[in-house]
């Protein structure tokens, strides 16, 4: 449907531009792009029942008044003095036409009672008048200059937004960051990064970094400082044990056994390369 449209109206808007903007072929041209490429933007939201030709006229207006709005030296050629274009030897004598006259007539009419079609044939007779005969190139380039654009417009769309991406990295980094920092507390202290940051701030921690790996912590008591007689008690065996042992020992090994003879617990506690080793039996009499 948009080549459609574009192959039957874009001469028609091209030459419309043109006779409102001074018969300039770069301004109609800018125009006549803009125009369009808002059609393809705006094209799948358009009320179909409303006629295409209407729009694009009405469209145009809207972009003409912009582009002087934009360019504030140019003056229109309904606002240029009689003198200037008088004395332009380049500008055929329109004394004996009435093709101006009739397009002023059209469009100081309400813009639902203008006649479009009218419009378009005088705008049409009136570059033809300026040019002599009409030049087809000048249209074909401008549409092959508005698909290159729109083809650019679908690239850009396709693409992620730059803007977008270098939005995202910061907040990726920090992630990555809190995922390493997670992974550290969880490992050194079996908590998450969240918990740990909260004991800091509530009075802080001390950290160990020559703790051995192979530590084993059992429940210990007032009368079981190293959890020795409860360990004891899953064998049966209830025996004396040490309720001091000389400072930096931890315990890293323990071992039993359980026959028809005896039950057998032994730990073991180090420090560095210094070694304590308790060992408890309980042999059964027959």
């Amino acid at each position: 449907m948009y080549d459609e449209i574009v192959k039957k109206y874009y001469g028609i808007i091209y030459n419309y531009c043109r006779q409102r903007l001074n018969f300039s072929k770069t301004a109609a041209e800018d125009v006549t792009q803009e125009v369009f490429f808002i059609l393809y933007k705006k094209l799948n939201r358009l009320k179909m029942s409303e006629k295409i030709g209407i729009w694009l006229f009405r469209t145009a207006d809207n972009e003409i008044k912009a582009y002087i709005g934009k360019n504030p030296s140019y003056i229109p050629m309904e606002n240029c003095p009689e003198e200037a274009l008088m004395t332009d030897s380049t500008f055929p004598s329109l004394e004996d036409s009435d093709f101006d006259c009739l397009t002023d007539e059209e469009m100081s009419k309400p813009v639902k009672k203008r006649d479009y079609e009218k419009i378009a044939s005088l705008s049409a007779d009136l570059c033809a008048l300026i040019d002599g005969e009409p030049e087809t190139n000048e249209v074909d380039n401008g549409i092959n200059k508005l698909y290159n654009r729109i083809s650019e417009y679908e690239k850009s769309r396709r693409k992620p937004s730059v803007r977008v991406v270098r939005k995202m990295i910061p907040v990726v980094c920090v992630a990555a960051v809190m995922l390493a920092a997670n992974c550290f507390t969880v490992s050194a202290f079996g908590k998450n990064v969240f918990s740990v940051v909260i004991e800091f701030a509530q009075g802080g921690f001390s950290i160990d970094f020559n703790k051995r790996n192979d530590v084993i912590e059992l429940p210990t008591s007032e009368d079981d400082p190293y959890g020795i007689i409860a360990e004891c008690a899953k064998y049966e065996i209830y025996p004396e044990t040490p309720h001091y042992l000389p400072d930096g020992f931890e315990l890293t090994l323990i071992t039993n056994d359980v026959n028809e003879h005896s039950n057998y617990a032994k730990f073991v506690f180090r420090n560095e390369d210094k070694v304590i080793a308790l060992t408890y039996t309980r042999y059964w009499n027959d």
